[in-house]
């Protein structure tokens, strides 16, 4: 924190920026092995003249600012951070704000929609606003059966990976994505049918899982619901889309005159957030899914 601006004295600037015992003025130039920051410390000159007063409301970390105000895929913290113009390893105070309104997704189930990893410096702190919603992707809906059994909705996506120390409040949503739905078993030669089962509905995410083809396709899923499964039309229907953090639904099963045509099951859920053991909560808000 910053220096107060009275009553200053070597050992008040030695706790702020270090140094070596005995401590003197004359280590603390600016540029030096102390006083790396030039953004907290306007007043610290080069090099000449040195006192106490040039101290005064002096600062040695760097707040870095990562602000999310436009919807976006697979964000990764370190990557944003190091980036940033006023970063110092090391002495950097990160604060990663997703504004209200605004979608943190991934372009598929198998990435995340925020990474927050330990390629940081170890001496930097990592704090997470989440006034939007952090959101994995959807998995895709089971193809319906084509003289068949239906075929299984795909796994939802993950939202957020930790791997380091992190400060979280979170006044929005953190979701994994929604399974997706069952595929629809054929219908029955034996019955006189075999026509195609319906399609699963894609699960819920910012990129919505893609529908399973089938008799009719199924729907791909939305922001907050998966899609709806395909009717089937004389076979078995596809199943729904799980919403965010949810499985998919089986779909449905023929049978009759002897025979079977079993819908496929629903895509599973995922984590919300891997990494818990890393995390301090300020605010929970929505949460759906697991964690890990």
């Amino acid at each position: 924190m910053a220096l107060p601006t009275t009553n200053l004295s070597v050992n008040d600037v030695a706790q702020e920026f270090g140094g070596v015992i005995p401590h003197a003025l004359g280590e603390y130039y600016k540029g030096g092995a102390y006083v790396v920051s030039t953004v907290n410390t306007p007043n610290i000159p080069l090099t000449g003249t040195i006192s106490l007063q040039n101290f005064g409301g002096q600062q040695n970390r760097v707040t870095i600012p990562l602000d999310i105000s436009a919807s976006t895929y697979n964000y990764n913290v370190a990557t944003s951070a190091q980036a940033h113009p006023n970063y110092i390893a090391g002495l950097s105070d990160v604060v990663v704000t997703v504004q209200s309104g605004v979608y943190v997704g991934s372009t598929s189930t198998a990435t995340y929609a925020m990474t927050i990893p330990s390629t940081l410096n170890t001496q930097d702190t990592v704090k997470l606003v989440n006034n939007g919603t952090i959101l994995g992707c959807g998995g895709a809906g089971g193809a319906g059966g084509n003289g068949t059994n239906g075929s299984p909705g795909g796994q939802a996506g993950r939202a957020i990976y930790v791997s380091r120390q992190v400060t979280i409040q979170n006044n929005g949503i953190i979701a994994a994505g929604g399974g997706g739905g069952g595929g629809g078993g054929a219908g029955i030669p034996s019955k006189g049918s075999n026509i195609t089962g319906g399609g699963g509905g894609g699960g819920a995410g910012y990129t919505g899982g893609a529908a399973g083809g089938g008799n009719p396709a199924g729907s791909a899923g939305g922001l907050i619901l998966g899609g709806a499964g395909g009717s089937g039309g004389g076979a078995g229907g596809g199943g729904a889309g799980g919403a965010q953090g949810a499985v998919g639904t089986v779909g449905v099963t023929t049978n009759g005159g002897g025979g079977t045509r079993t819908g496929g099951a629903g895509g599973g859920g995922n984590y919300y957030l891997v990494g818990s053991s890393y995390v301090t909560w300020m605010a929970y808000g929505t949460l759906k899914g697991f964690i890990l």
